[in-house]
């Protein structure tokens, strides 16, 4: 699953966890920067290990494609950035995680991802 539709050249900010103290500064937040979830203070480390969690059931390489794309499309044209994008995808659609990943879905199955 990687940025799609020029997803990387959005400019997304690198951390999915805000902590406003004050209830408008919270509304507002999304607006200032993508965010995909808002979590209080106290609840900040819970929700990040929660999150670090998550993504360890999720395929590294396509993460890591991912993650490099956004950092190389940042600052790039449009047409630079889906090149990246497509570039990133070519390198992740023959590895063992993508075909575990379709294998998985297609048996109903939670898939086993290796790293490869």
């Amino acid at each position: 699953m990687l940025a799609s539709s020029a997803a990387v050249r959005r400019k997304p900010h690198p951390f999915h966890f805000g902590c406003r103290a004050d209830r408008a500064r919270l509304v507002k937040m999304p607006r200032v920067f993508p965010a995909n979830r808002v979590v209080p203070g106290v609840d900040l480390l819970g929700a990040a290990f929660a999150l670090a969690s998550e993504l360890t059931m999720k395929p590294p390489l396509t993460l890591a494609a991912a993650l490099a794309a956004i950092h190389r499309g940042m600052d790039a044209s449009i047409d630079d950035g889906l090149a990246i994008e497509e570039a990133a995808f070519a390198r992740t659609v023959p590895t063992h995680d993508a075909q575990e990943g379709v294998a998985a879905f297609l048996e109903k199955r939670p898939p086993a991802f290796l790293g490869r």
